[in-house]
């Protein structure tokens, strides 16, 4: 693990960061813009080695299936964030994407327990690890105006969140994955906030649940993209159990183009959320072998 040569200061952008209230909204977009808000851009690499979409073709195990499974599912709660915020008009005091990193790690927590959990949790690193990797085989310096905080800095962030919702049971986990021992003793206190901060804003729309303000659609191309595409439909079937939007969230799984470096966003204007099927593609090339 590269701890050595790499500052993992907590983002306190990140949520200390979300201090919800009537007024005040930074909000990402109105009805009347289209501002795009995406989780990772896709892989140089994996763009040149896919053609139109289609996957490497090698077998995929079921724990391969299983890390892309968790990297989606964390993703769409990742852009489910920026829905909350823009439907909801939250105010964000920092990144908005630190913001929907750490909705992410809460609503795993919210919807999984035991070794469920505990693989989504592993996944979801191992998938920031592998876009941290990606980058610097490809010989790329981190692009320091970019709106996402480092793959590497995204990485501890969300391990030290998973490790402070239940310290006594997941040390083990911090330390696999090289989480300093000085940025553990702050970690319960970070995931406290997070669990706080945005469950004001998740108790807003529970009241009316179950619902179908979600909606799902998918254009896939390959059996591979079909089988993660019925994973984000359960999602969204899961969503649509707990919370009730104000306006109606359309979720859809297609092919964004060979030009097109995002893997997941959501388009503010059109409140939607586009999980691209490149980026399943990806999920595939990075699962480990």
């Amino acid at each position: 693990m590269k701890s050595s040569t790499h500052t993992f200061a907590f983002a306190l952008s990140l949520l200390g960061a979300l201090v919800f209230g009537p007024t005040m909204s930074l909000a990402a977009g109105t009805d009347n813009t289209q501002t795009e808000h995406s989780a990772v851009p896709i892989s140089a690499s994996v763009k040149k080695g896919s053609k139109q979409g289609k996957p490497p073709p090698r077998k995929v195990s079921e724990a391969q299936f299983d890390f892309v499974r968790s990297n989606l599912v964390a993703t769409l709660y990742h852009e489910f964030g920026h829905a909350l915020i823009d439907e909801l008009d939250l105010p964000v005091l920092g990144q908005e994407e630190d913001a929907a990193d750490v909705l992410s790690a809460v609503m795993l927590e919210r919807f999984f327990i035991g070794p469920a959990l505990d693989r989504i949790a592993l996944n979801t690193a191992l998938g920031f690890e592998a876009d941290a990797r990606d980058q610097e085989l490809e010989g790329d310096d981190w692009a320091w105006s970019d709106v996402h905080g480092p793959d590497w800095q995204r990485y501890y962030n969300f391990v030290c969140l998973y490790y402070g919702a239940d310290p006594e049971n997941r040390e083990d986990f911090a330390n696999d994955m090289g989480l300093p021992r000085d940025r553990m003793e702050s970690c319960v206190d970070e995931q406290d906030l997070a669990s706080r901060s945005w469950g004001l804003a998740l108790d807003r729309i529970t009241a009316n649940a179950p619902g179908s303000s979600i909606g799902f659609s998918s254009r896939t191309r390959t059996e591979r993209q079909k089988k993660a595409a019925r994973i984000v439909a359960e999602e969204v079937a899961r969503l649509n159990k707990s919370y009730v939007l104000p306006k109606k969230l359309r979720v859809v799984v297609k092919h964004c183009g060979e030009d097109s470096s995002l893997s997941a966003f959501y388009t503010s204007g059109r409140v939607k959320i586009t999980v691209c099927t490149e980026y399943i593609d990806q999920l595939y090339h990075q699962a480990p072998k």
